[in-house]
């Protein structure tokens, strides 16, 4: 039997002054960064929240959540291993992962090969 599932996953931060904002991984100049309590990355936190609704796993905020300092400042490539690693003890396989990034600054098209290698 087939099982496809699909998966959404969404993430929002708002501006603080800075002097970078990181994306899928690859950090990008600005003149100001994304607040939060790990790294900020709203992509890798969609990823990370798509991959575990397409696999009934909750959410990214219950698996490693923002009120815990032992998750504060961490790499957000940290959260989707750790679920890579789960959905694949669960025996389900990525086939395709579609991101949509809204935003007016910085232009992010230099740096959108890195961000999908990555």
């Amino acid at each position: 039997m087939l099982d496809v599932r699909l998966g959404n996953g969404f993430d929002v931060h708002k501006f603080k002054d800075g002097n970078e904002i990181i994306l899928c991984g690859i950090k990008i100049p600005s003149n100001f960064s994304l607040d939060g309590h790990s790294d900020a990355d709203v992509c890798l936190h969609a990823i990370t929240d798509s991959i575990l609704g397409a696999s009934s796993s909750g959410d990214i905020g219950k698996l490693f959540p923002p009120n815990n300092n032992k998750w504060k400042n961490y790499d957000s490539s940290f959260f989707l291993k750790e679920v890579i690693k789960l959905i694949k003890q669960k025996k389900f396989k990525i086939n395709n992962i579609d991101l949509t990034v809204i935003c007016e600054f910085p232009k992010i098209l230099p740096y959108s090969r890195k961000m999908s290698l990555n």
